[in-house]
Parts: structure tokens; C-alpha cells; sequence
């Protein structure tokens, strides 16, 4: 059972954010349709954008139903990714940038119809919730592709005020933890189920990330040839 879940206002809220991120990371490429060569790490910006659409209007609007009608003709045989062949995207004949922000935007239109009701089933919002992460990790992908694909960042960098940073390492000592979600917890995916006990030995880990710098040094002495 998916409760508690988030407020509709707050479900609202967070789609339009997820929308608003899509189009200021959209500002980075070139305008039409955006070309990219075909890479195992990466999508046509064009697909994934229709993909983002098609998840959420499938599980919010059609119910997770196929018998039911897309509002892309054909919809399931361009946009599933667990049908469509990540090489295969390239190929595929899709509408154009304007008419994928259409697709996007009325999805998202007719999300916040239903949020505006006030009143939500437990399976709705766990659906509406569901294709929100979805999006927001498709933002996070859209970034590292940019990143790959030598675009302008999208978004000013955020950072430590100070690159001075704690070296070393932290020891952990050994414990039990409890791992993964609470029936009662509100929204889990599948493989956060369920809560359960974990014995965790003695471990240490640095206390910071590895910089740019660190890692270069690490390859340039040779760490990569030293089985330890």
C-alpha cells in the first residue's frame, strides 16, 4: 500500500519542476533536430525527450495499458525502451523537436488536471510520483550526455567554497544496519524492498571524493598496473 504519499500540490509542483530543468538543459544543443553519433552511453536527445513523454503519459494516463491509444500514433514501437533496441533509435522515424515538446507538454498538461482534483488513489499517485523520478533521472542523463558530447554546461557549477579539502580516510567499525524500506515508508521502488538486517564488517573510506587531479596522478604513477 502507497502510504503516506506527497500532498497533489506538492506532486505539482514537482512535475513542473521536472518540465522547467528539461527545457534549460534543452538551451545547450543546437536547435532542431539535435544529431548526435550513435554511442553505447548515450541516446538521440530527440528519442529520450519522447521517451520521458511516453513513460509518464503510459503509466499515468493510459494505465499501463496497450489496448489503449497514445497520443503519438504509434507510440510503443518509438518510444519503449525495453522494446526499441538502444541502436535502433537512430533509425526510428520520429516526430520533430516541436512536435516532441508538444507530446511532452500536454502529458504534463493533463498530469496537473488530475493533481488540480485535490483527491488521489493510492495507485495514481504512486504512478505520478514514479514518472516524476523518472524524469528527473532522465535530467541527471541528459547532463552526463551533454558532458560526453562536448556541449556547454547547462548549469552553473556548484561546489565547496574552498577546494581545500580533509584527506585520508575514515574507519568504520563494524555493525548491523537495517537496509532497504519500511512497508509504511511512502514510494519505494521494487528493489528497495523490504526493510531487513545487514551485518557490515570493519571498513575504511576516504573522507572525500576523488578529484580530477587525484585520479590523473593515480593513472600517471601507474595504478592501473598494480594488482593491489
Amino acid at each position: 500500500m502507497y502510504r503516506p504519499h506527497p500532498a497533489p500540490a506538492l506532486l505539482a509542483q514537482w512535475t513542473r519542476e521536472a518540465y522547467a530543468l528539461t527545457r534549460k538543459l534543452f538551451e545547450s544543443i543546437p536547435a532542431g533536430r539535435p544529431e548526435v553519433p550513435l554511442m553505447p552511453i548515450v541516446n538521440p536527445p530527440l528519442w529520450e525527450l519522447g521517451h520521458v513523454a511516453y513513460f509518464h503519459e503510459f503509466w499515468v494516463h493510459r494505465r499501463g495499458d496497450r489496448d489503449s491509444p497514445s497520443l503519438v500514433a504509434g507510440a510503443d514501437r518509438l518510444y519503449d525502451s525495453a522494446r526499441v533496441a538502444h541502436d535502433s533509435r537512430w533509425t526510428l522515424a520520429l516526430p520533430d523537436i516541436e512536435a516532441t515538446w508538444g507530446y511532452l507538454e500536454t502529458v504534463r498538461e493533463r498530469t496537473l488536471e488530475l493533481l488540480e482534483g485535490g483527491s488521489l488513489s493510492d495507485a495514481l499517485a504512486y504512478f505520478i510520483e514514479l514518472c516524476i523520478l523518472h524524469h528527473d533521472m532522465h535530467n541527471e542523463a541528459f547532463c552526463y550526455m551533454w558532458h560526453t558530447l562536448g556541449y556547454r554546461a547547462p548549469l552553473p557549477a556548484v561546489g565547496p567554497s574552498s577546494t581545500a579539502s580533509p584527506g585520508g580516510d575514515v574507519e568504520i567499525p563494524a555493525g548491523t544496519l537495517e537496509l532497504g524500506a519500511q512497508p509504511e515508508s511512502g514510494f519505494v521502488f521494487d528493489n528497495e524492498k523490504w526493510a531487513h538486517e545487514v551485518r557490515v564488517p570493519a571498513f575504511a573510506i576516504a573522507r572525500c571524493a576523488v578529484s580530477n587531479g587525484e585520479f590523473l596522478a593515480f593513472v600517471e604513477e601507474g595504478g592501473y598496473a598494480r594488482r593491489a
